[in-house]
């Protein structure tokens, strides 16, 4: 039987997943809820209230596609409904947001996952490289945006969206970093630019891990050039994921892999979130304690952010 999976949330993002459930053979899409959206497809089962979606018992998993600043207290919700969930980028706000999930996980025996998809670019191989003290990376991701135009709606309100361009363009970038490298130790904000405060437009600065290593990053949406770059150079291998392809190097082999789409990867985040609660397990590559380096750099920014 497939996995029954209800969307909360019908923006860009909910409809992103809705494509990328159709596309899982062990996966149904089950029903949809928005309670501020007009949702006119009428092939989709539309529910009222998130009570009666958390009262639904033929739900076993919810896929919140919600502002960040609205997202952990339904979560936990659905935790203690008995639903597994799937987590929208960034997954979290704060890491004891994260921490609490975690328990509940265990707790209540679900599956919690995070659409942070570009983890699914990388080699198997590169996942278990050891990279230590003098290892340097360099991150740059800039995606032009319009401000006036990206700028509205939920998206205006730091409480909400949790921050402006390094919370949504630079988190995928920011947690493949992490992901490889480990555990951020030293945090260091280095130039920002806002749209107002808690709303960056250009975000810099430096971070060195738990390992000894250390990453310097720009994420900008003020140029019209599209680049994500990530650099990391070890003592004896080097690895450059750009505009998603994947090439790298060590003891003299050199491979380069193939460039996947977007939408392939949210299919595969799906393909290791439905298996895991099949198995009654975490994922494996889509765990939310992977997200733990990325949360603490994204909280560290954000705590510095003051509101009107």
């Amino acid at each position: 039987m497939p996995i029954r999976i209800a969307i909360v949330g019908y923006g860009s993002a909910g409809r992103q997943h809705i494509e990328a459930i159709k596309a899982v053979k062990e996966a149904e899409l089950y029903c949809v809820y928005d309670e501020k959206a007009n949702i006119v497809d009428d092939n989709l089962i539309k529910k009222e209230s998130w009570v009666s979606l958390l009262e639904d018992t033929k739900i076993d998993a919810i896929a919140l596609c919600i502002p960040p600043g609205e997202r952990n207290k339904l979560a936990y919700e659905a935790l203690e409904a008995g639903k597994s969930i799937l987590l929208e980028k960034p997954p979290f706000t704060t890491e004891q947001e994260l921490n609490k999930l975690l328990i509940g996980s265990g707790e209540y025996n679900k599956t919690v996952g995070v659409m942070l998809q570009h983890r699914f670019r990388l080699p198997k191989e590169v996942l278990s490289w050891e990279w230590n003290e003098k290892t340097t990376a360099t991150l740059e991701v800039s995606r032009p945006r319009d401000k006036d135009k990206y700028f509205k709606a939920w998206r205006l309100h730091p409480e909400k969206s949790f921050g402006g361009i390094i919370s949504h363009l630079g988190v995928h970038y920011l947690d493949l970093a992490c992901l490889l490298l480990g555990e951020p130790k030293i945090i260091n904000p280095g130039v920002k630019r806002e749209i107002r405060p808690g709303l960056d437009l250009r975000t810099t600065g430096t971070i060195e891990f738990i390992n000894g290593s250390s990453l310097s990053f720009s994420i900008t949406c003020e140029v019209k050039k599209r680049k994500e770059r990530l650099v990391i150079y070890g003592e004896d291998s080097t690895l450059i994921v750009e505009d998603g392809i994947v090439s790298y190097e060590k003891d003299g082999y050199e491979s380069v892999s193939d460039f996947v789409e977007t939408k392939e990867m949210r299919i595969k985040v799906y393909e290791d979130f439905v298996k895991a609660i099949k198995e009654n397990r975490q994922p494996k590559l889509c765990h939310i304690d992977g997200a733990r380096g990325v949360t603490k750099i994204l909280e560290q920014f954000h705590s510095k952010a003051v509101y009107y």
